[in-house]
């Protein structure tokens, strides 16, 4: 058997990023959709595999040695250990209304990323939009020119593979900026040790602010809240009309379904992907520049005026970023530590993972295999660990359809989704 299938695969902590897929030089890895589990799961062919184990290597799910990294990035261990590496904090927003507006925060991905396409600094942009093909289910691909970023912009609550894209980037000359969750640019910067096209084509690696990923399973408990056939959606976006925005839906029928964040998100994180739960990286650290929702109180009182969090971590990001806010494209206030770590807000990573990882190895859930964390994580205490054991007793009971539609019942919140037609 395969390495990666052994030691990742069957041990529940592959992450979906679709890195091994991208690598392979066989080309033995397809990343499929696990209808059951509602991830996304690398399957390998073993009559192409010849077991040189580059798969294994680069992958980020069972080893997350970010000591080894940090030094590799940075010289050394980050000053602190909550935030990772950097060298200034913002909250800022894209200055274009219509833009900010339709995103879902502040805008600042696509503003930066079309600032960048359109001063020639990449010829290309790895991002994710939403599937042609099946509207419901996000895909990643290589944005040429600005409309197509922006095709790409706001959130994507569901599961991609989305660093497939990254063969693109080996086979193509050219200068690239990737967008991606905190796994992803693990992921990319473990491969770029070993493929010095990645490190030498890859200019910019934008991080997106992750508290966890969301399963196909957790979207499909959604839309039958909604009343809503997949097979029948046309379009489909999570975030924009303002902030905190809207999903917005438009079906095959010509309807056009409205539903608020507060109101359909927590239905999606009923069913999590379990791997995603063991996660300690908040705030993608080993990106060069990182982005996040502005989940303060006081700007919550702003409805309709996201801003972003954005944690600057090198020389090169810097430039960029300055540049942009000198030519009018973003406006930004810089964030002093503590301020940044208000905003960041890191204790549900850095501590509660422990928490998690230590619930999973005492009752062996999911086969009590937990990821190998080479980083510095916050203790955890029994109020924690009692939180964990919620967690999963609420995970358990929605893996199945008879439990889950009980514990749906059982809670008010979740028994009808509000929506507007």
């Amino acid at each position: 058997m395969n390495i990666l299938n052994r030691n990742v695969v069957q041990r529940n902590l592959c992450l979906g990023c679709g890195t091994c897929q991208a690598i392979c030089p066989q080309k033995a890895i397809t990343m499929e959709l696990d209808d059951c589990q509602g991830v996304f799961l690398p399957k390998i062919d073993d009559n192409s595999c010849n077991n040189c184990d580059l798969c294994w290597e680069i992958c980020p799910g069972a080893i997350a040695d970010y000591d080894t990294l940090n030094s590799v990035l940075w010289g050394g261990v980050p000053g602190n250990y909550r935030i990772g590496h950097y060298l200034a904090g913002y909250k800022a927003h894209a200055l274009n209304d219509v833009l900010r507006y339709n995103c879902s925060s502040g805008g600042m991905v696509t503003a930066l990323l079309s600032y960048a396409f359109a001063n020639n600094h990449i010829d290309g942009a790895l991002v994710t939009g939403m599937s042609k093909e099946k509207p419901w289910l996000s895909e990643s691909y290589i944005a040429r020119n600005i409309d197509e970023v922006v095709n790409a912009s706001g959130s994507k609550y569901c599961l991609s593979p989305t660093n497939i894209a990254l063969r693109e980037i080996l086979d193509k000359e050219g200068r690239y900026a990737v967008v991606g969750l905190p796994c992803h640019i693990h992921a990319i910067r473990k491969a770029q040790l070993k493929f010095p096209k990645l490190k030498k084509r890859i200019k910019l690696l934008f991080g997106l602010f992750c508290a966890s990923g969301r399963s196909v399973n957790g979207l499909k408990t959604l839309m039958g809240g909604l009343n809503i056939p997949l097979e029948s959606v046309m379009s489909l976006k999570y975030r924009g009309n303002g902030w905190p925005g809207k999903l917005e839906i438009f079906t095959s029928d010509g309807e056009k379904v409205l539903a608020d964040l507060e109101n359909y998100y927590p239905v999606m994180c009923l069913q999590n992907p379990h791997r995603c739960s063991l996660c300690h990286d908040k705030s993608a650290e080993l990106a060069d520049l990182s982005f996040g929702d502005l989940w303060l109180p006081e700007e919550r009182k702003n409805a309709g005026a996201g801003k972003s969090i954005c944690i600057v971590r090198t020389e090169e990001a810097a430039r960029l970023f300055d540049a942009a806010t000198r030519d009018g494209i973003v406006s930004q206030t810089a964030l002093d530590e503590k301020e940044l770590l208000r905003a960041v807000q890191p204790d549900n990573k850095k501590r509660l993972i422990s928490a998690r990882m230590a619930f999973c190895r005492a009752i062996r859930y999911k086969g009590g295999a937990t990821p190998e964390i080479k980083a510095t994580l916050d203790d955890y205490t029994l109020s924690d660990f009692i939180k964990a054991l919620k967690y999963y007793g609420v995970q358990f009971l929605c893996e199945r359809r008879l439990t889950r539609s009980l514990y749906l019942r059982s809670r008010k919140k979740y028994r009808r989704i509000p929506f507007e037609k």
